[in-house]
């Protein structure tokens, strides 16, 4: 090796570099091969619950933080219909394969967010936990039978659900909604909890008006996506997922279903329009904004508006009792049985009323044209009631005497001062078009003002 080979040699050896010359290169060392992950192990639920298994122990559950690692292995079922990793089916039985802890540092819900599950095909994939149930629901989509006893257990499971929901909101005095990261861990857990039932109910709330009105998509649309009511359901019960049950004495007999879970839902919501009136009275949240105001003035003010939502809570609350009293979901009521209810059709003209958004239209009518009416008020949208408007809280009226109708517009002490001026600019300029008369309850709210002329 000459002189100079030698020293630059030496030099890459200082310097750490490998040169062929110089000496051999060190043995690569291969990366260690990845663990291959082992196959989840997990069994394929069984389609068959035990026939002794009481009525009354059939109703979605929402399957408690504490009994989650106890579960897995076990089976669960689908609360409502679903896409997701698994496609679930409402009431079909699944096996809880793996649930992990999930941090959701202090927010809304539970320990759990996503867990693994596997269906009777076979299949396995991630869900959230939400929309599964510790119990057998009234119903199994898997094994639906026909329209009416379909329709007739879908509508219990909702009552069920409608009932338990409200006790939880009740519980916390209906300040579930605001949940959040300072609460504690029972509100939000409970939070959660009324999160999955509400959620369940809307599915079966959902179902319920399919099979009585119709869903709307095209058989050629359920029987190429394979719906569950193309996979599992008879053509005859396929025709009633699509149209209904008709426009006949049929359906009538199954819409009190309809009106009762639309009572029970908005008793919840009602029961949050009280809540919000008390913490506007606690927070006096009118005095936003003000400054250098005389003390008298103050209390002028605070009085005006602690009367104000004295009325407004006294009639929410009043409200929701009645929305849980609805008499179609009366357990004397013929639905409340598994038999659908009589038709009716009473020829004998009385009020009827329907309610939507915040105004009521209230008619005499009997027979057919209450009938008719009742569908409009369905096809709306609305609440439909074989009963007249409350009186309760109402801002202004429109009467319109060629058509016998009333037509009552309601203060949502919840809204803004504008919004309710825009509903009554509308409804003013509506009931105009429909050649009624427009009035303001006398002290309730300053009339909408023509905008002045820009000349």
């Amino acid at each position: 090796m000459t002189v100079n080979m030698h020293r630059f040699c030496l030099f890459v050896a200082a310097s750490a570099l490998t040169v062929t010359a110089c000496a051999s290169p060190p043995p690569r060392v291969p990366p260690p091969a990845p663990k291959a992950e082992a196959p989840l192990q997990c069994r394929t639920p069984t389609d068959a619950l035990p026939e002794s298994l009481p009525e009354g122990e059939r109703a979605f559950e929402p399957i408690d933080d504490d009994v989650v690692p106890s579960m897995v292995g076990k089976t669960v079922f689908a609360g409502r219909l679903e896409t997701s990793d698994v496609n679930l089916i409402a009431g079909e039985p699944l096996t809880l394969c793996k649930a992990e802890e999930f941090d959701r540092k202090g927010s809304q819900g539970g320990r759990y967010n996503y867990v693994t599950v596997k269906n009777l095909d076979g299949e396995i994939g991630k869900v959230q936990i939400g929309n599964l149930s510790s119990r057998p629901l009234k119903y199994d989509l898997r094994h639906p039978g026909d329209a009416q006893t379909l329709l007739a257990n879908a509508f219990h499971e909702a009552k069920s659900v409608a009932s338990r929901l409200d006790a939880l909101h009740a519980k916390h005095s209906f300040s579930l909604i605001r949940a959040g990261q300072e609460s504690s861990a029972e509100m939000r857990r409970d939070y959660a909890k009324a999160d999955a039932l509400r959620k369940s109910f809307d599915g079966d709330a959902t179902l319920v008006h399919h099979l009585t009105y119709g869903s709307n998509v095209s058989k050629e649309s359920l029987l190429r996506s394979k719906a569950w009511v193309a996979r599992f359901g008879d053509p005859a019960l396929l025709d009633v997922y699509v149209r209904g049950l008709g426009d006949g004495i049929e359906r009538k007999r199954y819409e009190p279903f309809n009106r009762c879970l639309a009572s029970l839902v908005h008793a919840v919501e009602s029961g949050n329009m009280a809540r919000g009136a008390e913490e506007e009275k606690t927070e006096k949240s009118w005095r936003s904004g003000m400054t250098g105001v005389a003390p008298a003035q103050l209390e002028a003010l605070d009085k005006e508006n602690v009367e104000r939502l004295d009325k407004a809570i006294a009639s929410y609350g009043k409200r929701r009792q009645e929305q849980l009293a609805w008499p179609e979901c009366n357990e004397s009521s013929p639905i409340s049985s598994s038999a659908p209810p009589a038709p009716q059709n009473d020829p004998t003209p009385a009020p009827r009323s329907c309610m939507t958004r915040g105004v009521c239209a209230e008619v005499t009518l009997g027979g057919k044209d209450a009938v008719d009416a009742e569908d409009r008020c369905k096809a709306s949208s609305g609440v439909a009631r074989d009963a007249p408007c409350s009186r309760d809280e109402v801002i202004a009226t429109c009467t319109i005497v060629g058509r016998s109708a009333t037509l009552y517009y309601y203060d949502d002490k919840t809204s803004g001062r504008e919004k309710r001026r825009g509903l009554l600019k509308g409804g003013a300029s509506g009931c105009r078009d429909a050649g009624g008369t427009f009035a303001i309850v006398a002290g309730k709210v300053k009339p909408p003002q023509k905008a002045p002329s820009k000349r």
